[in-house]
């Protein structure tokens, strides 16, 4: 395809692509900018072990973890580094629940996300991509905040609901479509609300996009310049999620974003996000 390219036409994909879109490419990456610019700099995506090969090196942070007295319990996840939409995922606080049947990351869980009304919150961030080298980047100003449809429990850490916040997911969940006090029906919110909402709490909604800004270049940055293709973008869908000290973590950087319109808030965003991005191409 790449190849065969007309001078009138558009590939949405470039090669290569799935060095940030891969999880365990994406890993390798991180950690390799970590070692030529300083861990400081990359700090926003927790340290990944990619099993089976880590698994020796999980050990002996998961018992220096256990270990250590006064710190809260230590919670992980586990994901299938190619699968999407929540797929495979598990949550587990003891080594002995920690299954797996293929190529997995281990990371420190996030445990103490922002919650609104009891409830966890990612964000979906859109960025387009129209060239690598230089490296062009457009962030789209509006996006979704994509909630789970139970409330935060670390007691049960097998709830999906409570714990994940894939739409997929939660859309068949029991609560879905029920009224939940602070969210309303559904599990999704549009930044503008929700940049509205930080506003009520005096929280500095343009530092905290400043910062998710800066990680979504510094993760570009880890994989350009990808090869030379004519006539190619790249709508990346990044995950982002906020804890509960307004600091900013990337979960995954998704390569085919969810374009499918499930309710009122998809149409307002997604219509527009699809607009405005064959206007930007031409």
């Amino acid at each position: 395809d790449h190849h065969s390219i007309k001078p009138w036409q558009r590939l949405n994909h470039y090669p290569e692509a799935v060095r940030i879109t891969r999880k365990d490419y994406l890993a390798r990456n991180l950690k390799r900018m970590k070692g030529a610019y300083g861990s400081a700099l990359y700090e926003f995506s927790p340290v990944a072990f990619i099993m089976p090969n880590d698994y020796v090196k999980f050990i002996a942070e998961y018992s220096k973890e256990r270990q250590s007295v006064g710190r809260r319990p230590s919670y992980w996840i586990c994901k299938p580094v190619d699968l999407s939409r929540g797929r495979g995922i598990l949550i587990f606080q003891d080594i002995k629940d920690l299954v797996y049947d293929c190529t997995v990351i281990v990371q420190k869980y996030i445990s103490n996300p922002l919650l609104i009304s009891g409830y966890k919150l990612d964000l979906r961030l859109y960025v387009c991509v129209t060239s690598f080298c230089p490296l062009t980047i457009y962030t789209y100003e509006e996006g979704l905040v994509r909630f789970a449809t139970e409330k935060f429990d670390l007691g049960s850490l097998d709830n999906v609901y409570a714990h994940l916040t894939n739409t997929s997911i939660n859309k068949y969940g029991a609560s879905y479509k029920k009224y939940k006090e602070g969210i309303g029906c559904g599990c999704k919110w549009t930044f503008s609300k929700f940049r509205s909402y930080l506003r009520i709490f005096g929280v500095d909604d343009l530092l905290l996009w400043q910062k998710i800004n800066n990680i979504v270049i510094l993760t570009l940055l880890a994989v350009t310049p990808l090869p030379v293709a004519s006539n190619c973008f790249e709508l990346f869908g990044f995950d982002i999620l906020i804890d509960d000290k307004f600091k900013p973590w990337l979960l995954e950087v998704n390569y085919n974003p969810a374009l499918c319109l499930d309710c009122s808030i998809d149409d307002t965003v997604k219509r527009r996000l699809l607009h405005d991005i064959v206007e930007l191409l031409n």
